[in-house]
């Protein structure tokens, strides 16, 4: 007796790979939106390195011309105010800036610049991440009149 209605429709595989392949389709469009989502916080974070050793950079050449010393000595207030130019200038587009912080050793004649951004992230809200915050961390030490990078 041939299976009529139901039956026939529940031992029917027709459609099966649609169905896979739906499925296979959803994942793989959720796995390009993380990969989208992280690369681009990526490059704002190396946007955001290079804005900072250029600010830590700019900073360490602004040295006190009245200094008498052996050595060569750090103008702080020209120091901070040049840091916070410069990485403003080179900071990335498209992102909040949540922190930049300048602090000046003058025993040492090191500046560092710190910042945090905010990322806002499109394809990851779905899984809850609505922002990638990125740091980024940049030193510099003037050496008799010169600067030393990346220490």
């Amino acid at each position: 007796m041939p299976a009529t209605g139901v039956g026939r429709a529940i031992r029917d595989e027709r459609g099966q790979y649609s169905v896979m392949t739906l499925l296979l389709l959803a994942g793989m469009v959720m796995l390009l939106g993380m990969i989208t989502d992280i690369g681009r916080a990526y490059a704002v974070r190396r946007m955001l390195q290079n804005a900072v050793d250029t600010a830590a950079q700019s900073a360490a050449h602004q040295i006190n011309p009245n200094f008498s010393g052996r050595e060569t000595q750090l103008h702080i207030s020209a120091a901070m105010g040049t840091a916070y130019e410069y990485f403003y200038r080179n900071a990335p587009a498209g992102v909040t800036i949540d922190s930049v912080v300048v602090a000046v050793d003058p025993t040492t004649n090191t500046v560092e610049v710190r910042a945090q951004v905010r990322v806002p992230c499109m394809f990851l809200r779905l899984a809850g991440v609505r922002e990638i915050r990125p740091v980024a961390v940049g030193r510099a030490t003037v050496v008799y009149g010169l600067n030393r990078e990346g220490e």
